[in-house]
């Protein structure tokens, strides 16, 4: 998991210097449930939402369903 690691430090460095940051995955991806993003969630200053990529017009292309 260095990736996410990585990830996290980068955000943690973005809030030290009141900073914002992003973090995009899927919503029911395994990242969200590790102990190291849970930690982050809870820090002051980290909130999450939720983005449906169709109401961007986003499809698959190959089945044309919008991805959501």
């Amino acid at each position: 998991m260095p990736m996410v690691r990585f990830a996290i430090q980068v955000a943690r460095h973005q809030l030290k210097r009141g900073k914002k940051f992003i973090i995009e995955n899927p919503k029911d991806s395994a990242l969200w449930y590790t102990k190291e993003v849970q930690s982050l969630l809870r820090e002051a200053g980290v909130t999450w939402d939720s983005l449906s990529m169709c109401a961007w017009g986003m499809k698959d292309p190959v089945s044309k369903d919008f991805y959501k």
